[in-house]
């Protein structure tokens, strides 16, 4: 017990266990469930799949090749990013854990060099049933569907607009600028 983050007599965070595992195991990207009674033990019990994690790299290949196809790499981008089968509670339990798929996604996204130009991903759920309106103007029937859900926001430190996400979406009038290194 002694030098582990259990030594306490407090409630240990998640992000600790993680971080304990990581640098006493080289456990990472791990499932685990955790035990422990005060000064007299702990049990940690830990589990990986062998096989590397295709949703997060699928969804992860999606989103870099929508990067680079859909925005000219010359002005400030936010790629959004619509998660149809989460719901809004759902989508802010996750972002409640420090480690996730969504958070490394974000971060390979960041990292690449023909992407300086991504200020910031936004994952978004929905909350549950959408709010609809009609109304008809200069005889057009107008149907208009809103949903107040969830965005789990992520902002690329590399990016200068990277903490105004309304700046990306401003008209500076500075001319095209591209963002590539």
């Amino acid at each position: 017990m002694a030098g582990s983050p259990f030594e306490g007599k407090g409630p240990v965070p998640l992000d600790i266990v993680s971080e304990f595992l990581k640098s006493q195991f080289g456990l990472e990207n791990v499932n685990a469930v955790c035990d422990w009674q005060p000064g007299h033990g702990a049990v940690i019990v830990s589990m990986q799949s062998i096989a590397k994690d295709r949703v997060v790299n699928g969804v992860y290949q999606q989103l870099k090749d929508s990067a680079q196809k859909q925005f000219s790499s010359r002005r400030p981008a936010m790629l959004c990013v619509q998660l149809r089968e989460i719901t809004g509670p759902q989508l802010r339990d996750l972002a409640k854990e420090p480690l996730n798929g969504l958070a490394a996604i974000a971060t390979r996204l960041f990292s690449g060099d023909k992407r300086g130009h991504l200020a910031c991903v936004s994952f978004v759920a929905p909350s549950g049933t959408p709010t609809k309106t009609r109304s008809i103007t200069a005889g057009v029937l107008r149907t208009s569907l809103q949903d107040i859900g969830a965005a789990y926001t992520f902002a690329n430190p590399r990016h200068p607009l990277s903490l105004d996400v309304e700046g990306v979406f401003r008209d500076t009038g500075v001319p095209d600028f591209d963002f590539r290194p």
